[in-house]
């Protein structure tokens, strides 16, 4: 990959988790290693028309990072929530998820099924609280 390609994805994934931050939550299962020994991330999201752009970002990503493999699994938009409830509250939910925002997202929080991102992501701690 070309040096200008690189910057581009990085600047690409950059733009997703600025985007994406208020939705995206490290979950509080933390996988776990695959067979080929890379760290497994599973993401969970509702947007099916997406799914192409997720292949390519995350596709950058890996590459980037050799060493993570991202496993985005896109449920349908009306099953969406009640899929991701019950898979946090048996606790086999995803790492990282899309959530709604406005009162389902603060039940999460109080469920402690998410973990604020600035912890774990360095450049997110700019940011104003």
């Amino acid at each position: 990959m070309k040096a200008k390609n690189k910057k581009a994805g990085g600047n690409a994934l950059f733009a997703v988790i600025l985007l994406l931050f208020p939705l995206l939550f490290l979950g509080c299962t933390q996988e776990r290693q695959a067979r080929d020994d890379r760290t497994v991330l599973h993401l969970w999201t509702w947007h099916t028309e997406h799914i192409d752009a997720y292949k390519e970002l995350f596709g950058i990503f890996e590459y980037e990072n050799p060493d993570i493999r991202i496993i985005h699994t896109t449920h349908p938009c009306a099953a969406y929530d009640a899929a991701l409830l019950a898979a946090l509250n048996a606790g086999d939910g995803p790492d990282i998820f899309q959530s709604r925002a406005y009162g389902k997202l603060k039940a999460l929080a109080r469920a402690g099924h998410i973990q604020a991102l600035e912890n774990h992501v360095r450049i997110l701690r700019i940011f104003p609280k």
